[in-house]
């Protein structure tokens, strides 16, 4: 197939995309989130798998040893899509369209400004959603999830602020609002492989820790 072949699908799935986008803002705001959160997913565990990541996850390496040496593990990748579909599409569908409104403007100025309320209220709001939602998902306990809070939240906090900061002045000064999710959850296929290995390499220091 010729480049401009491909272009042109590709311009083709973007047009369709657009308009289920305008027709259903939300279902698609939160199956695109959950999606891209699967992928990520899938990435962090070839990477964990290769060594080049954090230590594997407990449960991947069980899964591997049943199932003849197979590295991937399904469960933990329906939960991540479970958690980009009903939190993360969902939650960003509602506050960036709030924010949008309240805070106008995509001057330099206006984006840091918007920034700096982003990642204060809604990276935190999100970020004890996501490691909540893992753990009630992982069937943890109430001690075990307080645990990770503790041990791991300001440090996820302080790498989403290195990585989101300058990702999110180029999405309030240039992307259209009802792209915002689509750009952030492109970015996540970076980010979900740093958090999911994260919070994978946590469940198996609590398991070594029982």
């Amino acid at each position: 197939q010729s480049t401009w072949g491909i272009k042109s699908d590709l311009s083709k799935m973007w047009s369709l995309y657009c308009r289920v986008l305008e027709r259903h803002p939300l279902a698609t705001k939160a199956f695109t989130s959950g999606s891209l959160f699967a992928v990520g997913d899938v990435t962090a565990q070839a990477l964990e798998r290769r060594g080049k990541l954090l230590p594997i996850h407990q449960d991947s390496h069980n899964a591997a040893n049943k199932s003849g040496g197979a590295w991937w593990d399904y469960g933990r990748t329906a939960r991540m899509f479970t958690l980009g579909f009903a939190l993360h599409g969902p939650m960003g569908h509602s506050w960036y369209k709030m924010l949008d409104k309240k805070m106008q403007g995509t001057s330099a100025l206006h984006a840091t400004k918007k920034m700096v309320v982003d990642m204060t209220i809604y990276a935190n709001a999100l970020l004890v959603a996501l490691m909540g939602g893992s753990g009630i998902l992982e069937g943890k306990s109430l001690s075990a999830i307080q645990q990770q809070f503790r041990s791991d939240y300001v440090t996820i906090y302080v790498n989403a602020l290195g990585l989101w900061v300058p990702v999110q002045i180029v999405n309030f000064m240039f992307v259209p609002p009802a792209q915002r999710i689509l750009f952030i959850n492109v970015v996540n296929l970076v980010w979900n492989t740093y958090l999911t290995s994260k919070l994978a390499n946590a469940d198996s220091l609590v398991e070594q820790n029982k």
